[in-house]
């Protein structure tokens, strides 16, 4: 599944340029495109950064899912203890 990190490299962009455009400071654009705002965003800046990152606002929606999926899944497996070393180190 594409994340939003996906989306942006594919696009070519940097999350200073993400910031910029959304009006945000680098290092919240970077939590942005890992998902951290994911049960906050309205429907308008999900629009917002779907046009940033030349998508549709289906295709950054189920990016912005898969972003969370993604953190649960680390934080659950933080939790139980259950991370190799391998994968705490990415």
């Amino acid at each position: 599944m594409t994340t939003l990190q996906d989306l942006k490299k594919q696009s070519d962009l940097t999350n200073a340029a993400v910031g910029r455009t959304l009006g945000v400071s680098t290092a919240k654009a970077g939590m942005i495109l890992q998902g951290r705002y994911t049960s906050t965003y309205t429907d308008v800046e999900i629009e917002q950064l779907a046009d940033v990152l030349g998508v549709t606002f289906e295709r950054c929606w189920f990016a912005m899912c898969e972003n969370w999926r993604r953190l649960r899944a680390v934080s659950l497996c933080l939790l139980s203890g259950e991370l190799s070393d391998k994968e705490k180190q990415r």
